[in-house]
C-alpha cells in the first residue's frame, strides 16, 4: 500500500511538471518568446524528470516508449502531454532553425506517442486523432524536401 501511494505521488508529480512545461511553452508561444521556453523546457525535463529529449529522439519508437514507461513511469496522460510538448518544440525548431532532421525526428516520436496512447486508452479522442493527421502531413512535407 505504501509503495502504491509513493508511485501515485510520483506519477502525479510527473503530470504536474509536464503540464507546467506545456503551459509555459504555450504562454510563451503567444508572446513570441518560444525559443527561450524551449531551452527552459529542455532544462526542466532534464533536471526534474531526468529526460534528455536529444537522446530520446534517437531511440527506436518501441525503445522510446518503453523507456518512458519503465524508467520514468509515464501514464497515458503524461505521454500525451509529452507528445504535445514535443510537437510545440518540433514546430518551432523547424520554423526558427530550419532544422528539418531534428523536427522530423520529433514529429515521428509525437506520432508514436499519440498512437500508443490511442491504443492503450479506452476512450477515443477526436482531438488526438486530429493531431496525428496534422503531424503526418507535416512529416510528409518534410520528407519531400
Amino acid at each position: 500500500m505504501v509503495r502504491r501511494d509513493y508511485l501515485q505521488k510520483q506519477i502525479d508529480l510527473l503530470g504536474r511538471v509536464l503540464g507546467k512545461i506545456l503551459s509555459d511553452l504555450l504562454g510563451l508561444k503567444s508572446v513570441g518568446e518560444i525559443m527561450e521556453g524551449i531551452d527552459s523546457s529542455y532544462l526542466a525535463l532534464k533536471e526534474e524528470l531526468n529526460l534528455d529529449l536529444e537522446e530520446l529522439i534517437e531511440l527506436s519508437n518501441e525503445d522510446f516508449i518503453q523507456k518512458l514507461q519503465t524508467e520514468n513511469k509515464f501514464s497515458s496522460e503524461s505521454l500525451e502531454k509529452l507528445a504535445e510538448i514535443m510537437l510545440v518544440i518540433a514546430d518551432k525548431t523547424y520554423s526558427e532553425d530550419n532544422s528539418t532532421e531534428k523536427s522530423l525526428k520529433m514529429y515521428i516520436k509525437c506520432i508514436a506517442l499519440f498512437h500508443y496512447v490511442e491504443k492503450i486508452e479506452s476512450t477515443y479522442s477526436i482531438e488526438r486523432n486530429k493531431k496525428i493527421e496534422q503531424i503526418k502531413q507535416k512529416t510528409e512535407h518534410l520528407l519531400k524536401k
